[in-house]
């Protein structure tokens, strides 16, 4: 219910700054969107976010995006606010792309760079790949997708049933976690549980992985790499350098597999360079969902459960 309560004040916020909510209803689910209309952008960016998370992931860099483009950031089927007719509950890696690929023709795009995180950033390479005429280019951070040692471990790691398991998640995840995620861990394991992100994990089969099909990529890619992420290993880096003709790579040092997160100001910072955004235009920091509120708002958490 927490998690909800903030993704509805995140929306709010959303709003304020000029984004549109909107739906996409499709045979097996309804997506949920945010969108920007750029009046003199020559592209839009696509977000897709990781899993578990929802397009709320971007609100640190949504100030940035519209100072130059137009932006759709798409909840992924099962996700924030978006919902699955399945039977089962959820959909899989391959269906996932389906509902991108319908939404970006449903919103009429003639081109788009995709820029996403994680599963996201595996589903944009997976889109990329097969729509190579509509795809301007990937900003990929952190992608999931490329089989490497222990990448079948996450079967297991994502197979949350206590918040034992939960905690264990959080320190694969960042590098440092806030200190307030801590009293949240209850409501993450329900999140996940709920949203069958477990579920999701086991369907991905070995033929959905990118690594015999890289090479196709014929768009430019750009990789942000949170240097110490846990969760996935940084032969993925290495593999991306050895097949993808068309990249550039960054580090950010100190930050795990959550950049956007962890570390946005360096991300943004990055983001500039990649995207060729003015750096005289206004700071995003007046932009943002206030530090004090998402505080106010744990701590109200530790009182309930201390009293």
């Amino acid at each position: 219910m927490f998690i909800g309560f903030l993704h509805r004040v995140v929306r709010l916020r959303l709003r304020i700054l000029g984004l549109r909510s909107s739906w996409i209803s499709l045979p097996n689910c309804r997506v949920h969107l945010y969108s920007y209309h750029h009046p003199s952008a020559t592209d839009t960016l696509v977000l897709l976010h990781g899993v578990g998370t929802s397009s709320s992931t971007w609100l640190y860099l949504y100030p940035l995006m519209i100072q130059k483009y137009s932006v759709v950031a798409i909840d992924l089927p099962g996700f924030g606010f978006s919902t699955v007719a399945d039977e089962k509950g959820f959909l899989t890696l391959p269906e996932h792309l389906a509902v991108v690929e319908q939404c970006i023709e449903r919103l009429n795009l003639p081109h788009c760079t995709l820029l996403g995180h994680s599963l996201g950033g595996w589903i944009a390479s997976l889109y990329a790949l097969r729509n190579s005429e509509r795809t301007t280019g990937l900003v990929l951070i952190n992608p999931a997708g490329i089989y490497t040692d222990g990448v079948e471990e996450l079967r297991n790691l994502f197979a949350v049933q206590s918040t034992a398991d939960v905690r264990r998640l959080m320190e694969r995840m960042w590098y440092r976690y806030p200190w307030y995620f801590k009293p949240l861990f209850p409501a993450i394991k329900k999140e996940l549980i709920g949203r069958k992100v477990p579920q999701l994990i086991q369907s991905i089969m070995r033929e959905d992985f990118l690594n015999d099909r890289l090479q196709k990529l014929s768009v430019p890619v750009h990789l942000i790499w949170g240097a110490n992420d846990r969760l996935l290993n940084e032969q993925t880096v290495r593999v991306f350098g050895q097949t993808v003709q068309r990249l550039g790579v960054v580090y950010i040092r100190e930050c795990g597999h959550v950049p956007q997160l962890e570390k946005p100001k360096e991300l943004v910072k990055h983001l500039r360079r990649i995207l060729q955004v003015d750096n005289g235009e206004k700071p995003i920091s007046r932009h943002l969902l206030p530090s004090r509120l998402l505080k106010k708002s744990f701590s109200v958490i530790l009182k309930e459960r201390s009293g």
